[in-house]
C-alpha cells in the first residue's frame, strides 16, 4: 500500500495492518431496559460506558439515551429520543 487512502494490498482487508492491534478499550459494557406501561406507553434507557483508547487518546465516557414511545392508534407512533454522549464531560468517568 502506498500513501494514504490508498487501497490495502491483495489479500489484506485492515489498511492500517498491525498498527491498531492492541488499541481497544479495556472495559465497555451497555445496559438497556424497556417497559410497557399500559397498552400505549413504553419508556426505555439505555446506559454504556467505553474505557479510554491509547491512542489517539480518547477519554472514557459514559453515555444515556431515554426514550418514550406512544401509541396513538393502530397508525400512529410518537417517539421521543434523548440522547447524552457524554462529550459535556471531558474528565474520565467513574464507576461507583
Amino acid at each position: 500500500m502506498d500513501g494514504p487512502g490508498a487501497a490495502p494490498a491483495a489479500g489484506r482487508s485492515d489498511p492500517t495492518g498491525p498498527s491498531n492491534l492492541g488499541n481497544d478499550p479495556h472495559l465497555q459494557w451497555s445496559l438497556r431496559s424497556t417497559q410497557s406501561i399500559g397498552e400505549r406507553l413504553d419508556p426505555g434507557i439505555a446506559v454504556r460506558h467505553v474505557d479510554r483508547l491509547p491512542t489517539p487518546v480518547i477519554p472514557a465516557y459514559t453515555a444515556t439515551d431515554l426514550s418514550l414511545n406512544w401509541r396513538g392508534g393502530a397508525d400512529l407512533l410518537l417517539s421521543l429520543d434523548l440522547s447524552g454522549d457524554g462529550a459535556e464531560r471531558r474528565r474520565p468517568a467513574r464507576l461507583s
